[in-house]
Parts: C-alpha cells; structure tokens; sequence
C-alpha cells in the first residue's frame, strides 16, 4: 500500500468513533432528539433545543447516536444538527462516525455536493484514508441495499484536492473490498497524477482500473495513450489505440487529436498522417488541434514550407487557423532561420483577428536569442509593451542572459537598468546570472555592487556567488579585493566554506602572493576545515611555480601524513618545480616515486619532462624518458610530446632522427598535426636546411592540413635568413591569398630581410602595411637596421618623413632610440640644419625624456 505521509493512528480525542460504546443514557437522549428533529418544521428544531437541557448534553457520543438513530430523517436536517452539535461541542471535537454516517445518508439522497463539501471541511483535519475510508465503509455497509457507491468517489475527490498520494491509497482500498470509483472519478485521479509526474502511482491505478474492471471511456484512453508517449513507449500507445474498437470503445476526435499530437511529438509523422486519413474515412471532423500536432510534426521532419500548405488544406475544410496553428508554424520558420515567412504569418494572424498570446512573445524572444538577432529582441520587447504583455522577470532575464552570452556586458547592464525603471522585479536568478557574468567578464567589482542591491532587496546571499566574486576578483588580479570579499562573507549573512578558501589560496599562489596564500591554507584549520587535496594542491602549485620546492616537499609531506594521497597533479605540480630549479635527477627521482605511492604517472607528467629536457639540451634523456613511456606504460605519446622532441633533436643538430620520429609516428597511427610540422620546419630552417622545410610545408599542403601564421612565418623567415627575399614576398602573397592575417613577426622578418638586402623600396610598402593593418612597428633593432641603410643610400630625410607621417597618421608611438638612429643618420649625412630642427620637435615631444616602447 501507498504511504502519502506517517500519521499516528486515529486515537486522539480529536477523532472519536463508536470504539467509546454508546450508553443507555446516549441512546435515550439520543432518540428524543430525533423525535424532535422529526416532528419540527424548518430550524424551529434550533428553539426547541435551545430552551431545554439538551445543548448541555451534548457530546460525541450523543452526536453519533443522533446520526445512527436518525437514519429515517432527512439528510439535510441530520447535516443542519450536525453543524449546530460542532458549535456546541467544547475544543471542537471532531466526530469521525457522524461525518462518515453523514457522508452516506448525504449520497444514498443524492446529495453530492453537501457530501463533498463535509468531507472537505474534514480533510482539513488530515484524517488517515485508511481510517475514514474504514468508517464510511462500515455505514456504508450497514445500508447494503439502499446505500450509493458514490459517497467512496466523494471520498477520492475530497482527497484528490489535499493529496494525491492518498486519493490513490483510498482508491486501492476499495479493491478489498470488491468496491471501485466510477471512471470519470478515476480520470480526474490519472490526469491529475499525469500532470504531476507522479508516473508510478498513475501506472498503479492504471491497474487497478484493469483488475476491478472499471470500463475505460474515451478521455481514459487519452490519458493512458498520453502517459505511455511519457514514458517513451509508444508502441504501447498504438496498440491501446487500435485495441479500442474491439473493447466497444469507438475512437473519436478527442482521441484522434491525442494520438497525432503525441506521435508527431515522438517523430512518427508517416503514422500521424494515416490516422488523419482514418478520421475522414470515419467521418469525424478534423479541427485546428489535428492539424497543428501534423504542423508541428511536419516542420521537424520535411520543413516549415510544407508545413504551411496545411493552412490550404485547412481553407478546404472550413477550419480557421487559430492561435496555436499559427504559432506552432511561427516557431518552424523561426527555427529554420526564416524569420521574413514567420512574421509574415504573425500578421496574417493578427488581420485574422486572432489575439496573441504571451506563449508566442516568448517563442520569439527565445529563437530571435538564438538567431543572435538582438535588434529583433529589443523590437518584440518595445512590441510586447505595447500590445498589453509588459515583459516580466522571465523575458529581461532571457534578454541580459543573450547579451551576456555575446559577451556584452553594457547591453546586459542596461537590460537590468531597463528592469528597474519599469518596476520589474529582480530576482534571485536575475542577480545570480549577472554577478557570476560580471565576474566572467572581468567586471567583479560592478559585480560585487550588484551583490549589495541583491541584499538590500531582501534576497540572500549564498555561498556560490560569493565564490564567483572571489574568483572574479582573482581573475582581475585584484587579490586584496577577493581576500576582503571572503573576509568579510559573514557580513552579508553567508559562511564561508572550504570551497572558498581554496579558491583563494589557489588564486594568490597563481599570482605568486605566495605569503598571502600561506596565511589563509593556516586559516583553514583556525575555522575549524580540514584541509583537503585541493587545498594542498593548491599551495604546492604556489611554491613549485616559484621554484620554492623545499616549501614545496614540506606541504607534500604534511599532506602524506595527514593521510590524504597525493594525485598526479600535484606530482606534476613537484615535478615541474625540480625542473624550474634545474634540478632534474629529483625530478626523476620523484617521477619513480609516484609509481611506488600507487599514482601512474599520466601522458601531461611525461610532456612536462621531455618538453623541459628537449627544450634545455637534454635530448639523450628526453628520449629514454620517451622509450620507458612507449615500453612500460601503455600510455601512448601525443603530437606535443613529439613535437618537443622533434625540436629538442632539430636544435642539436640531428634533423635526421627528427624526420625518423614523423615518420615513425605515422607508422603508429599517431598522424602528425600542424604543430608537429611547424617545429619540424622550424627546426630544419634554423638549421639552414630550407630545402628540406620547403618539402615538409609541401607535406603539410599533401596531408591536407591547412598552414597558419606560423607555418608561413617560419618559411619567410628562413628565406630572408637564406637571402630569398624573392621567394619570402611570394610566401607573403600566398598567405594573403589564403585569409591569414600576418602578425608583426611575418612584417618584422620581411622588412629586416629586404633591408639587408638593399630592397629598400619592397621594405618601405611593408612597414606601412603593417602600420596600417596592425597599428604596430617593428622591434627597435630592425628598425635602426632599415634606417641604417636608407641612411647609406642618403634617404635618411625620406625615412624620416615616412616615420613621422606613420606615427600622426595611425597614432604609433615611436621610441626614443629610432628618433635617435635618424638623428645619426642625418649627422652622418652632413645635414646639421635638419638635426636642429628635428631635435627641436624631439624635446617639444618630450623623446628624449622618456622611453617609449614600440607595439
């Protein structure tokens, strides 16, 4: 049996039934009463009783005599004494018998509504079923012959009302005793238990439906058919549907309509239509819900267009489109992106006088967000205002949710200023999104005024905004701000957790306030926290990145001891630390020590070595470290720890054995990616072997990988190195032609290799793309060098000029050390007059005062 909830049994003297044997005295007064309420008219019974002893008398005893000895009375007076009894009854004691006997006499006259109406007042008490249900049945036994069954669907309605579970409960009861609710009672009992979700208990009556017989009607198979598409079974659904005639239920439009809205839903359109074809066939009429579950079907499976012909089909049988037609077709072309046809059907509706609704405003926020169209939002906003759906909470906080998505922080703030001069209500989620955006958006502190007004409205804090402030604050670098934030957690009602202070320790040691996040891992314990491993990875990560390993081996330890085992982070995070301090025999040594603690070192342990070895010389060791990775760990090497090695072999010189490694990883199914190839051609270039970089960017092209900036600024550079600057700006024209944008390195490698060469006119037109198209100039020993040598052809006044037109024009800052370089330039070409002069704007500028970096 179903528990809705655990109630003590009936035995408090608020609930009196007829275990308190009546007494001869009872049974006396009792029927005198009875013969008053017999022979009065109207309520003239009221003054009969008033002027004799009777109302003192009065007791639950007495009232439930009264009920039983007055069978023969009319129910009406029998309620009418009732109700006088309960006012007279000191503490208002609840009569279970004579509610019960009520409840009978009130259905056996057909006197529905009063009976529902008592046992309403009654459940207001929270009786158990089990004990009401017991007592209705035992007077609804005693008047076997007279009595109606619907006083137990009164029952079940009553309990419907207050509790689901115990509508269920009463209705299982009846099963005992070969009693059962009529079927509309046990409809409203499935639909309700339906639309809860309370998918057991409705599967639950479903049987017993079956077992007691209870004869199904249409609406009962909707709803059976509608709960199996709910639990995903539509198999079940059809083979209810098409059971139906041969239990002499004939389908009609309800269920129709139920069962291709429900398999348009579940993506079974080819079935849906078919069904559509059967109902003409049986002459049933199709109307507007038919056709917008097919409408909806259709615009999943064959697309919005085809969907809208159903309006002609529509046209052809009379049916006026009605506002869920429309929507439901609106919401298809605003999926497919077709947002002209889906407002052209918008006002088709509203010159069809059709009202809207908010459901379709919200639809069309919702996609147009979607769309990214946020014109289009604003303008349905302005819309909604206007037509009498002033956008509530929901809408704005879609609408600031869709600007913060795009990363725009202003619009979202303005929808919150928008929200506030239209007395709109923020809500907890309204403020929760925008702090936690805010903080992701590097704006904590706007973020943590936000927090303020969230509490001065009255809604709490709590601790997840209060972690996302402290990160934000981090993120900024502001740590002060984000140890304050968690200082001062208590004044705004919210205690801080582990949580947070880990988040903090992590974020100071990243900033190498190593001190700071000492001090709070020490507070952990002064709160009475434990420290865990998070906490403990997130100090030794602070002072391995400071190369603090003795600091380092400390908290490691102090870790071990206090029983929390080390993972394969942290052992990185020590590892990495060794390797910072150069210290590389401990760094080895730790890397055999994690397998002895039970920690297998992972595929990251293995490319923080080798890329530090490869990167440092160490390539005999590198590539032992690489050998007891493929043999013993059956971890597979990636493309980075590759590419580390083919760099770390291409600067000592052994291109060979870096070609040997691509090929091998071909031949273990470990396809080399771009990076890999970038650093095979980078390492060949260095090495002055352009041909064989020439034949790897080929490669590149063959595998169908597409070159970047890298790839392109790797050849360049070579080929200037190489003294091709020839084959440099044809590599340049390549990439342009390609879409990518060269970086300053591309420019910066063009123009020092064209001005070494004397191609001072093809360096000229590089540096002033690269003004122009990166707003940046070469570093300052490139420059010096390009007006070196416009210096030795004498265009040192033309260099000038060029520089200072770059500067006014694309507002560059030129440093101190080029001005100066021109300077020479002049000097060296005899024009002491111009050196004046230019020395004159220099101090007016203040350069020679200040050092100013390039881009």
């Amino acid at each position: 049996m179903i528990r809705g909830r655990t109630l003590p049994l009936l035995r408090s003297s608020l609930f009196l039934s007829t275990s308190a044997a009546s007494s001869a005295d009872d049974l006396a007064l009792a029927q005198q009463i009875v013969c008053i309420l017999s022979h009065s008219q109207s309520s003239h019974w009221r003054h009969v009783i008033e002027r004799s002893d009777y109302p003192g008398k009065l007791t639950p005893s007495l009232v439930n005599s009264v009920m039983r000895t007055g069978s023969d009375l009319h129910p009406k007076t029998l309620l009418d004494f009732f109700h006088y009894s309960r006012v007279q009854i000191p503490n208002q004691t609840l009569i279970l018998d004579a509610y019960s006997i009520l409840a009978v006499y009130l259905c056996n006259r057909r006197m529905s509504r009063q009976a529902a109406a008592l046992l309403d007042t009654f459940l207001q008490f929270r009786p158990l079923p089990i004990s009401l249900f017991s007592c209705i049945h035992k007077y609804f036994s005693l008047h076997a012959v007279n009595s109606n069954v619907s006083v137990f669907d009164e029952l079940v309605e009553a309990y419907r009302k207050v509790n689901l579970t115990d509508a269920a409960n009463v209705v299982f009861f009846m099963k005992d005793h070969q009693l059962a609710p009529t079927v509309r009672c046990c409809n409203r009992l499935l639909n309700d238990l339906f639309k809860v979700n309370f998918m057991d208990l409705f599967w639950k009556v479903h049987e017993f439906m079956i077992d007691s017989r209870v004869a199904f009607d249409a609406y009962t198979y909707c709803i059976i058919m509608k709960g199996y598409f709910r639990i995903e079974d539509p198999h079940s659904a059809k083979q209810l549907f098409y059971e139906m005639d041969s239990k002499g239920c004939e389908p009609n439009m309800m269920v129709y309509n139920t069962m291709i809205f429900h398999l348009c839903r579940a993506g079974f359109l080819d079935e849906a239509l078919k069904l559509k074809t059967q109902m003409l066939h049986r002459g049933l009429s199709l109307d507007a819900r038919t056709y917008s579950g097919l409408i909806f079907g259709i615009c999943i499976k064959r697309g919005a267009k085809e969907a809208k012909g159903l309006l002609d089909d529509m046209r052809r049988h009379a049916i006026p489109p009605d506002f869920i037609v429309y929507k439901t077709l609106m919401e298809g072309f605003m999926k497919e992106g077709d947002t002209n046809e889906a407002f052209s059907l918008k006002r088709e509706m509203e010159a069809n006088n059709i009202k809207a609704e908010r459901a379709m405003y919200d639809m069309i926020l919702r996609e147009l967000g979607k769309l990214g169209d946020m014109e289009g939002v604003i303008a349905i906003l302005d819309e909604m205002v206007k037509v009498g759906f002033k956008p509530d909470t929901r809408s704005y906080n879609f609408v600031m949710e869709l600007y913060f998505r795009d990363n725009n922080k202003e619009k979202a703030l303005w929808v919150l200023d928008e929200m506030r001069r239209g007395g709109v209500a923020l809500s907890s989620y309204t403020f929760g999104i925008a702090i936690k955006e805010l903080c992701r958006l590097g704006d904590a502190t706007t973020a943590d005024r936000l927090m303020d007004e969230m509490l001065q409205s009255g809604i709490p804090a709590n601790v997840y905004l209060c972690s996302a402030l402290i990160s934000g604050y981090l993120r900024e670098r502001k740590y002060l701000k984000a140890i304050e934030t968690l200082d001062t957690m208590q004044n705004r009602g919210v205690a801080p957790d582990l949580q947070c202070y880990n988040l903090l320790i992590d974020g100071l040691s990243k900033l190498g306030q190593i001190e700071l996040a000492t001090r709070y891992f020490d507070k952990i314990e002064e709160v009475g926290f434990v420290p865990n491993q998070f906490s403990y990875a997130a100090i030794i990560n602070g002072y391995s990145g400071l190369a603090k390993t003795e600091k380092a081996e400390f908290y490691f330890d102090q870790m071990v001891k206090s029983g929390i085992k080390p993972n394969i982070v942290i052992f990185t995070m020590l590892i990495s630390g060794y390797l910072q301090l150069k210290d590389i025999s401990k760094a080895i040594y730790l890397l055999s020590s994690m397998v002895e603690m039970g920690v297998n070192p992972d595929l990251n342990t293995y490319s923080v070595l080798i890329d530090h070895l490869s990167k440092h010389g160490q390539m005999k060791l590198a590539l032992d470290i690489f050998s007891r990775l493929e043999s013993s760990t059956g971890l597979v090497p990636d493309n980075f720890i590759y590419s580390s090695l083919i760099s770390g072999l291409c600067k000592a010189s052994e291109s060979d054995k870096a070609i040997k490694l691509v090929e091998e990883m071909g031949t273990k199914g470990i396809p080399p990616n771009l990076v890999t190839y970038n650093s095979l051609m980078d390492g060949l270039c260095r090495l002055g072997d352009l041909k064989r970089a020439i034949e790897t960017f080929d490669i590149i092209l063959e595998k169908g990988l597409a070159p970047n900036c890298v790839s392109y600024t790797i050849l360049i550079d070579g080929n200037c190195k190489m003294g091709d600057p020839d084959a440099a700006i044809r590599l340049y024209e390549e990439m342009l032609s390609r879409g990518i944008k060269p970086d300053d390195i591309v420019y910066t490698s063009l123009i020092d290799g064209l001005a070494k060469l004397g191609k001072l006119d093809e360096a000229e037109k590089i540096l002033i793309t690269m003004a122009n198209d990166n707003n940046s100039l070469p570093v300052n020993p490139v420059m010096k060098n390009l007006i070196s040598a416009f210096c030795k052809e004498k265009k040192t006044e033309h260099v000038k000029k060029v520089l200072l037109n770059l500067k006014e024009k694309c507002d560059l800052k030129i440093d101190r050390e080029v001005y100066l370089a021109l300077v020479d330039g002049l000097c060296r070409e005899g024009k002491d007059e111009e050196v004046s002069r230019l020395f004159k704007e220099f101090e007016e500028m203040g350069v020679l005062h200040q050092g100013i970096s390039t881009a």
